[in-house]
């Protein structure tokens, strides 16, 4: 658990680290990635995938581009911040494979909750190690986000996204592939930009934004029937 904790804590500060220094679609585009990883590393392991998993995956993979596409394109590319964002997309990986592992007799809470404190665990001792000292303002303190004007949406991001969030992914891991749940994911650039044009502080969704949401709605389908199906066929 105390691997699973550290793939987290290290997917969190360079997916942090890589979104301030690269570009949106850069990021955008390396999480459409994540899934062709998951496929690939499946079929050179000879691990089980069926021919539809794999299509599906390619399909959630172009429709993951046209997200990219649709996009800001504001920000300065680095290499930096693009390794950063791959990085954090093969940690998130990891953490997938291994909570799907002990998932499968772990109760959800403690899995959770466990290798949620490790992680946090890890950021506190990493930040200190950086310079960040514990009772510094701002930036530079472990919880200077408590004198901040924006305290309640740093809580807000913590608790609902951050906590609430990752507890429902460590429920469904022990009944949903990573695969799957990667390719799911790369939605979210879709129902945020839905999300924050109904709220006011975004533009509506682009052409590429709306078939790209597409293409990836049809493909998760695709990789949910194919695996069924190839589940169904084991067991035969």
């Amino acid at each position: 658990m105390l691997l699973s904790g550290a793939a987290l804590a290290v997917h969190f500060s360079l997916w942090v680290e890589g979104i301030e220094n690269t570009t949106i679609t850069h990021a955008l585009f390396f999480i459409s990635v994540t899934p062709i990883i998951i496929a690939a590393g499946m079929w050179a392991c000879g691990l089980p995938i069926s021919t539809g998993e794999i299509a599906g995956t390619c399909a959630g993979f172009i429709g993951g581009i046209l997200l990219a596409a649709g996009g800001a394109q504001e920000g300065e590319v680095t290499i930096f911040g693009d390794l950063s964002c791959v990085v954090a997309s093969v940690c998130i990986i990891l953490y997938l494979f291994i909570g799907r592992r002990l998932r499968a007799w772990m109760p959800a809470f403690v899995y959770a909750h466990v290798v949620t404190a490790s992680a946090a665990g890890m950021l506190i001792i990493a930040g200190l190690i950086g310079g960040a000292s514990p009772q510094a303002a701002g930036n530079a303190g472990i919880a200077g986000w408590l004198q901040s004007p924006h305290r309640s949406v740093v809580l807000y991001l913590s608790v609902v996204p951050g906590i609430l969030g990752h507890l429902g992914f460590n429920i469904v891991l022990k009944y949903v592939h990573p695969l799957l749940l990667t390719l799911s994911l790369a939605i979210e650039p879709l129902l945020g930009s839905l999300i924050g044009w109904s709220v006011g502080l975004a533009e509506a969704p682009g052409i590429f934004t709306w078939i790209g949401g597409a293409v990836l709605l049809i493909s998760t389908l695709l990789v949910v029937v194919a695996g069924h199906r190839r589940e169904q066929a084991e067991r035969v």
